[in-house]
């Protein structure tokens, strides 16, 4: 972070850096890679924010990469679930079947008009 800090307090702009390191808990077997995002986060009429957010993994990518396109695009695939589960009340499939989980979400009222999908 303090590396962040001073590139971002040198460029005036939100930085980010990607360290990795080795890490071992106390109950586990042998060290894992720990992928850390160093970010300042500068935006117009705040201070500097720090935010340092990391990732446990066994994967091999550069750290970069491995935050950017794995990290982030799971994160962005729960959000996609979080919009069907709250907007089409997905969480009312009970069935282990397709085709009456199908029904169930297209006779679900729309939250926002309250009429039935078509």
């Amino acid at each position: 972070m303090v590396e962040a800090r001073m590139q971002s307090e040198a460029s005036g702009q939100t930085t980010h850096l990607y360290p990795e390191a080795r890490y071992a808990a106390g109950t586990w077997a042998h060290a894992r890679g720990v992928v850390i995002k160093a970010e300042v986060v500068r935006l117009p009429g705040r201070d500097p924010r720090d935010n340092p957010p990391f990732v446990v993994t066994n994967l091999r990518p550069p750290p970069r990469f491995l935050y950017e396109h794995v990290y982030c695009a799971l994160g962005d695939i729960e959000n996609r679930i979080k919009e069907l589960h709250d907007g089409l009340q997905i969480g009312r499939m009970s069935c282990c079947r397709f085709w009456p989980n199908q029904l169930r979400v297209l006779t679900t009222g729309s939250p926002t008009t309250g009429r039935i999908a078509p």
